[in-house]
């Protein structure tokens, strides 16, 4: 009886949306940009919304790794949008990251995580990138 009550408890508590990256290759070089897809999906069988910045939707990311970085950019017209993500669908991007000058070569652990209109940071799996000089 206890078990069925703390599967429903782990069930009822589980994250409807999942964060995932995708970087377009492992090997990285200090200030050599590489594209690294960024996904946010709905696994679940219920529709759910997401709040994105129109312009700088970076802003809704965080890098674990401070040596990994991206270079934000200037918006003349921003707000927040609310995105639904029907059952099973997803919403991604692209952000071109890389190296900082000051990171340390060998492998780092990169995860990336997603924060829709100040709510709770959603962390995508860790990916291995190798940083080379």
């Amino acid at each position: 009886m206890l078990l069925v009550l703390l599967a429903l408890a782990a069930v009822a508590h589980a994250d409807p949306l999942a964060v995932e990256i995708k970087p377009a290759s492992l090997a990285w070089r200090a200030k050599v940009p590489v594209d690294v897809v960024l996904k946010v999906s709905n696994p679940s069988t219920d529709r759910q919304s997401i709040k994105v910045w129109l312009c700088s939707w970076e802003e809704n990311w965080k890098s674990s790794d401070p040596e990994l970085v991206w270079r934000p950019w200037a918006c003349d017209k921003n707000y927040e949008k609310t995105e639904v993500l029907e059952p099973g669908g997803a919403k991604q991007w692209t952000l071109p990251m890389y190296p900082a000058a000051t990171a340390k070569p060998g492998i780092h652990s990169l995860r990336m995580g997603f924060t829709s209109g100040g709510g709770t940071t959603l962390w995508s799996n860790p990916v291995a990138i190798t940083v080379g000089k």
